[in-house]
Formats: structure tokens, C-alpha cells, sequence
């Protein structure tokens, strides 16, 4: 059972740095009650997904996951939350005077609820088993929840990265001979052949100064023709801002359904290798996944002193946010 709660709270503050340490304490303090409360075996987790203001209150939306309960209905199960919540949250919280009668609970759809918690970016739901790029290791199910297929024609093309639920980005020259964007689908999932979600293509913006065969200025974004749900598996990385540096010798992975060997066939199931358009990403110190570079091109495949070659994403941040608005 999903439930989303607003609660109200007196706060003189107005930037958005409190704005974001309402944020973090709300999430706190609330996974602290439950898990001291009769719902600990029946609460899985709650995320705070917006912070706004109204006559000098701060507003605060956050979705409550619990798990079935057969023995309640859902509207005696929901009182069981909201008198929890009341109960705990009287009076002085921190910097925040709960006001607990402006709780208001609503239950919403599943699809719904999972694409709320799950917004936040850089976020998967389990870790790598490996770190062999070339020859490649099998991927499990939401490991790298960003990666995406291109698909001309419904045949995978190049590889791509969710930045939002509406927009990837890709290589430039997966585009050299077909740029129609009505010709092109993308697909999320870890097997092409049983993707879990496909969108059509709304367009296709590629970099006005990339021009084949140089490699310069390897970039695009791809607007899809419908936002996707974000589910546990279906994630977007984070966008790097321009400033944002990668440690010397930090760990990246790349991801891709590409060849294991020069002039190789297509992989049916997401590895750690690359093809054209795909991520190269790097965790911070919170493992935090930040998108650091697209697959661009090399000399064959992973032979001895001739490493693959990355399109820069700092480097090309303020083109990204001039085109997608991110």
C-alpha cells in the first residue's frame, strides 16, 4: 500500500538550502517513526518529493510505501499511518512546528507511486558483481537503470543514457545515415528482446559543429515522444554540472550491448561493455552515479594501448541545458 502525505509546518526561512534541510530532516524523522512504530514490518520506505511554500507555511509531499496488509482494509490501514504520524510529530521538530491537523492522505496507483520514489537520480538497487569491460560480464536486472537501446527500424543501433524521464543522450554519429526521428524507438530493460518499456522519438538534436568523420563535438540528445515511468529499474544518472571533476584514477563502468570482439555481433543482454552512444559513469563518495562520458569511438576493440574515446560531459554541459532545459 502507497499513501502520499502533506503536512504543514511554520519555518521563517525562505532559500533553498533550508528548503533542502527540510527535506532530508522530514525523511529522517519519518523513517525513524516507523521504524519504531507497530508498522516496522509493514513500512518499506517513504521519500520526500517536493517542498513548497503558502502563506508562510512550508508544504511537504512525501510518499509513505508499506506492504499489503490482508487483515486491514486500506482505510483503516491509513488511519493506523495518520494517527502514527499525529501522534509523533506534535508540537517542536527541529526548526519545523508540525501543525498535525493539516495532514492530508490519499492513496495513488502503484505505477504512480514507484515513479515518485525512484526520481531521485544516480540511484540502483544493487551493485556490481565485476569490473571487466572487454569480453564483457552480464548485467542484472536495475543495476544500471539509465542505460537505454536506440533502435532504427527496431534494431539496435547505439546505446544511450536516461537523463530525465523524457530526454537521453547519445553519440552524434549513431545519426550519420538516418536521422529521421520516425524511424527510431528507444527501449529500457535489460534484454532487447524484452524490453521493459519503448517510446517512440520526438526528435533528435545533434550538435551543430559535429561533422562526420571527425569526432569533434560527438554529442546528441534524443527527446522521446512521451515521458517514461521511473521504476526501480528504469532510473535516470545524474547530469554532472560543468565544474563537477572526476578524482584522478576514480572508477567509471561502461555499459552497452555491444560487440566482445572487433566486427562481433550485437549482445541480446545489457554488459559491462561499450557500444557507440552509451554511459561511462562514476560514483561519489555517497555512490551517487554521475554520467562522465558517452562512448564515442577507438582503434577496433580493447586492443593493447589504444583505450576507448569519451565524449566529455562537463565539457558539454551548458549545450545539454541549452537544448533539454536540465
Amino acid at each position: 500500500m502507497t499513501v502520499l502525505s502533506s503536512t504543514r509546518g511554520e519555518d521563517g526561512q525562505g532559500t533553498a538550502s533550508a528548503e533542502t534541510r527540510h527535506m532530508d530532516t522530514s525523511a529522517e524523522q519519518i523513517n525513524e517513526i516507523f521504524h519504531g512504530s507497530k508498522l516496522r514490518r509493514q513500512y518499506v520506505k517513504s521519500h520526500v518529493v517536493q517542498v513548497s511554500r503558502a502563506q508562510g507555511k512550508v508544504i511537504i509531499h512525501t510518499v509513505l510505501k508499506f506492504k499489503s496488509c490482508f487483515t486491514n482494509s486500506a482505510a483503516k490501514f491509513g488511519n493506523k499511518i495518520k494517527t502514527i504520524l499525529q501522534q509523533k510529530l506534535k508540537g517542536e521538530t527541529g526548526s519545523l512546528c508540525i501543525d498535525p491537523s493539516s495532514f492530508k492522505f490519499s492513496d495513488i496507483a502503484m505505477p504512480a507511486a514507484e515513479n515518485l520514489l525512484n526520481t531521485c537520480c544516480g540511484q540502483r538497487t544493487i551493485t556490481p558483481s565485476g569490473n571487466k569491460v572487454a569480453g564483457g560480464l552480464d548485467a542484472e536486472e536495475g543495476e544500471w537503470p539509465w542505460q537505454a537501446s536506440l533502435q532504427w527500424n527496431s534494431v539496435h543501433r547505439c546505446g544511450a543514457t536516461l537523463i530525465s524521464n523524457s530526454w537521453l543522450i547519445t553519440a552524434a554519429h549513431c545519426f550519420i545515415k538516418d536521422n529521421d526521428p520516425r524511424e527510431w524507438n528507444a527501449s529500457f530493460g535489460l534484454l532487447l528482446s524484452d524490453p521493459q518499456t519503448q517510446r517512440s522519438i520526438k526528435d533528435i538534436i545533434i550538435h551543430e559543429n559535429y561533422h562526420y568523420p571527425a569526432h569533434d563535438n560527438d554529442i546528441a540528445v534524443v527527446h522521446l515522444s512521451s515521458p517514461v515511468l521511473y521504476t526501480s529499474n528504469i532510473r535516470r544518472a545524474c547530469l554532472p554540472e560543468a565544474t563537477y571533476t572526476f578524482p584522478p584514477n576514480s572508477d567509471v563502468v561502461v555499459t552497452g550491448w555491444g560487440t566482445l570482439k572487433s566486427d562481433g555481433e550485437f549482445l541480446t543482454s545489457l554488459h559491462y561493455t561499450g557500444d557507440s552512444g552509451g554511459p561511462l559513469v562514476g560514483a561519489n563518495s555517497k555512490g551517487i552515479w554521475f554520467l562522465a562520458g558517452i562512448v564515442s569511438w577507438g582503434d577496433e576493440c580493447a586492443l593493447p594501448n589504444k583505450p576507448g574515446v569519451y565524449t566529455r560531459v562537463t565539457y558539454y554541459r551548458d549545450w545539454i541545458k541549452s537544448k533539454t532545459g536540465l
